[in-house]
């Protein structure tokens, strides 16, 4: 099923024409922005009430109805974008794009791995090892769990005073040889001297190559 939404008061008009079901995103305090347009138009359409932007929402649906790709234009490309927005929702937008698909994922859609050499809390690869496996950094302030994200978010100090992510204690970290979004080159891989492996939104390995 295809599935399209009313934004949230940013211009967004459906079409009187639309023929696929929209989605109007409602908020904690009841706004349904787009709702009342609709029913002028006499449009039909579904409330999904939920925190987190209506961008989120959006994904999320078309992550949990199977979308095998999912386009987003003009949203937060990288870590650094969301944070410069300064907004309460960015934290539920960073983690929407933790959450979508099987295996976490980046603020920039790149997979994270953890290291089977390190321990909760604790980071063991340093030096030429982040050449190939940076460490993914924390913001400030680490975002609310988002629906469909179980695993504990947390961070730890690096020897540098950088904070590296976590989920359930366990350092997150990118691989250089994943060149684009989706890739999982470094999974099962023995670099730096034990293995990678991917992470669900439980926070657990998953260790299938």
């Amino acid at each position: 099923m295809q599935f399209t939404y009313a934004g949230s008061g940013s211009g967004d008009e459906p079409g009187a024409k639309q023929t696929v079901p929209i989605v109007v995103h409602a908020y904690a305090d009841g706004r349904a922005p787009g709702r009342e347009l609709l029913e002028e138009l006499g449009v039909p359409y579904k409330v999904v009430a939920a925190p987190g932007t209506s961008q989120d929402i959006a994904m999320i649906i078309a992550a949990e109805k199977g979308a095998e790709l999912i386009v987003s234009v003009g949203s937060q490309f990288n870590l650094v974008e969301f944070l410069d927005k300064n907004r309460r929702g960015m934290s539920s937008t960073f983690l929407t794009r933790l959450r979508l698909g099987e295996i976490l994922v980046d603020a920039k859609g790149r997979t994270v791995y953890v290291f089977m050499a390190d321990s909760p809390g604790t980071s063991t690869c340093t030096g030429q090892c982040l050449d190939y496996w940076p460490a993914v950094v924390a913001p400030a302030k680490l975002p609310a769990p988002a629906s469909g994200v179980t695993g504990k978010l947390g961070s730890i100090t690096r020897d540098d005073g950088t904070r590296q992510l976590t989920i359930n204690g366990w350092p997150l970290y990118t691989y250089a040889g994943d060149t684009k979004a989706g890739m999982t080159s470094g999974q099962g891989s023995s670099g730096s001297g034990a293995k990678w492996w991917v992470v669900s939104p439980a926070g657990k390995k998953i260790t299938k190559s």
